[in-house]
């Protein structure tokens, strides 16, 4: 018997779901300023192999009606939309082949293997924070009123320590963010210390880097009980506490600071206010004169001591930077100008680069950028914690 000609409505529905699918798609081939559009360039980048699956069907059932105009129209939009919601896992597994050879490069040692999971890509839950998270806190600054949330590490012997400082754009953010990160880094022989420090335009800088020393002072006051070792901290930061990270790294030359971690961070602040917009999505100008007491040429010490890049010595500790190419909240020259600094320094370092990532993509746990940052993080954790900062002199990818 001869097939039923499909209903209009049915095809007309398949066309517009196509569109649909193409339309939400468009932040990979568009950039969009906005902070709502951001927020669907941050879903799409980290898991468009998850909504691909729905054109991809659109595609196979619109095949058999291709002749028809608008079964061709939606062979061809649901084509389209697959291909560009594939693309950044696509990216992904291309720089999975390169990361090995690459790292050896920087530091050496054995091959590292950083290979995704298929299965959390496709069925991991998106985790900001942990349902379980088990941590104490701990007052360390009893003058400021500042909080700890200290993460025990998992291995009974002192274990070195990780320094977090949330983001936030330096006026706003909790140590609870991450907290999923937090107790990961606990199976990988670190504990965490996921820190609170004085916010803007209430505080101006150098107070968070203040708060860091302090946090620095009690931690080692503290290790014996707490089971960490006093000479061996690494300062992670997001973002605003990216920035903290690296001006605290190597602004304040503590040689129990074996490692800083710097993601999707300014490094130069005389470089964001030079280009910062104040139509942008956070408009950074104000947010930097508030952070900072002001323009350039009105706090130059200021600007300079927040500036990780301007602070760079040979003796600054090892430094992984992780950014997202697609960034529209901090620009990822700002990276790339901090791994050259730290090339011409000779300072071991390793830059990740992520073609298809923006602004908080670590936020989906099992997406793709989260699983390589996730790798690279626990590589250099390993690295620092076996070589004890004792390190080959590498190079910038």
């Amino acid at each position: 018997m001869p097939r039923s000609p499909k209903s209009p409505i049915i095809s007309w529905i398949g066309f517009l779901t196509a569109l649909l699918s193409l339309l939400i798609s468009s932040p990979l081939v568009f950039t969009y300023d906005t902070l709502p559009l951001w927020k669907l360039t941050l879903a799409v980048s980290e898991y468009g192999h998850r909504l691909a699956i729905g054109p991809l069907l659109l595609l196979l059932l619109s095949w058999r009606s291709r002749r028809s105009r608008l079964g061709l129209a939606t062979l061809v939009t649901a084509s389209a939309a697959s291909l560009i919601l594939f693309s950044p896992l696509a990216s992904a597994v291309f720089l999975v082949q390169k990361l090995p050879s690459e790292w050896q490069s920087a530091f050496g040692g054995p091959r590292a293997e950083f290979a995704l999971e298929p299965q959390e890509l496709f069925t991991g839950k998106w985790v900001a924070k942990s349902e379980t998270a088990a941590f104490q806190i701990h007052t360390y600054s009893k003058a400021q009123d500042l909080d700890l949330h200290f993460y025990r590490s998992t291995n009974s012997a002192p274990s070195p320590c990780l320094i977090v400082i949330h983001g936030g754009g330096w006026q706003s953010g909790s140590p609870d963010e991450f907290q999923a990160w937090n107790e990961h880094w606990t199976t990988q022989g670190y504990a965490v210390a996921a820190i609170e420090y004085r916010l803007a335009p209430q505080n101006q800088w150098p107070a968070p880097r203040e708060d860091v020393e302090e946090a620095l002072r009690y931690l080692k006051a503290n290790a014996d009980d707490l089971g960490i070792r006093k000479n061996q901290f690494v300062l992670l930061g997001r973002s605003a506490g990216g920035q903290i990270a690296t001006a605290a790294s190597y602004g304040l030359q503590d040689p129990t600071i074996i490692g800083c971690i710097s993601v999707y961070a300014p490094a130069d602040l005389f470089f964001a206010h030079q280009y910062a917009d104040p139509n942008d999505i956070l408009d950074s100008l104000k947010l930097l004169r508030q952070y900072v007491g002001g323009d350039p040429e009105q706090q130059p010490d200021r600007y300079t001591s927040a500036s990780g890049i301007l602070l760079v010595k040979p003796q600054s500790p090892p430094t992984l930077i992780i950014h997202g190419q697609r960034d529209v909240l901090v620009w990822r020259m700002q990276s790339e100008r901090l791994a050259e600094a730290l090339r011409l320094a000779k300072v071991p370092h390793f830059y990740l680069r992520l073609p298809w990532a923006t602004h908080g993509f670590d936020f989906a746990w099992q997406g793709p950028g989260s699983q390589i940052s996730r790798r690279v993080i626990d590589h250099f954790l390993k690295t620092l914690k076996e070589s004890k900062n004792q390190l080959t002199k590498g190079m910038s990818f």
